[in-house]
């Protein structure tokens, strides 16, 4: 069962404060065990909180694609999260569960935000998520797997690939449903200004830095 603690939690706004400052990332190359089990466990904290806020708005957004696509999200990055979790190696000097943590503040205001959308129309929520967070979601995954030796790690390197093919699904059907919602007589100006909002959160996150 998935832990639904919430160890990287951040009260600050990286949108108007010095949390916008992009959080320290680790950028390419071969990466030793510590750095690799602290990497993982940052993963587990991302698909741990997408399984908690795809999953309390599962059903209660009032429009039916919306409400089954957050729930059937939301069981995918559970599943993503136990996986990581077991990826984790057993290191004596950590327990596993003190690596699951927030990459850095601008990721953790990134996800606040979604937590703030509660009220806002299904559409936009669905907009943000999917025009937004899951293609970070997809670079990061791909830049991990890009750091991978499938030869030292090769459980590793799998699992990402078959996650990675996952959000890529994920990513396509939750575009072709982002379109369905806006007519094509709509103004998407209120979209277009909830998503810029959100990608200076996302561009600040480290996730983008791997």
């Amino acid at each position: 069962m998935v832990d639904r603690s919430d160890p990287g939690a951040s009260t600050t706004d990286a949108s108007t404060t010095d949390a916008a400052t992009p959080d320290d990332g680790m950028r390419g190359g071969w990466v030793p065990l510590l750095e690799r089990a602290e990497r993982i466990g940052q993963l587990v904290w991302v698909e741990r909180q997408l399984f908690e806020r795809y999953g309390a708005w599962a059903g209660a957004t009032g429009v039916d694609v919306v409400d089954v696509g957050y729930g059937e999200s939301s069981r995918r990055h559970g599943w993503h999260a136990q996986v990581f979790f077991e990826r984790l190696p057993e290191l004596s000097v950590l327990h596993a569960e003190t690596l699951v943590i927030a990459p850095g503040p601008a990721t953790a205001a990134l996800f606040e935000h979604l937590a703030e959308l509660d009220d806002v129309p299904a559409e936009q929520r669905w907009w943000i998520t999917h025009r937004v967070v899951q293609p970070l979601l997809v670079a990061t995954l791909r830049a991990e797997r890009a750091s991978v030796d499938p030869t030292a790690e090769p459980a590793l390197d799998r699992w990402l690939r078959i996650v990675l093919a996952d959000d890529v699904d994920e990513l396509l059907h939750g575009d072709a449903v982002a379109r369905q919602l806006l007519p094509p007589d709509a103004d998407p100006d209120e979209l277009l200004v909830a998503q810029l909002h959100a990608e200076r959160l996302a561009h600040a996150s480290s996730l983008l830095r791997r």
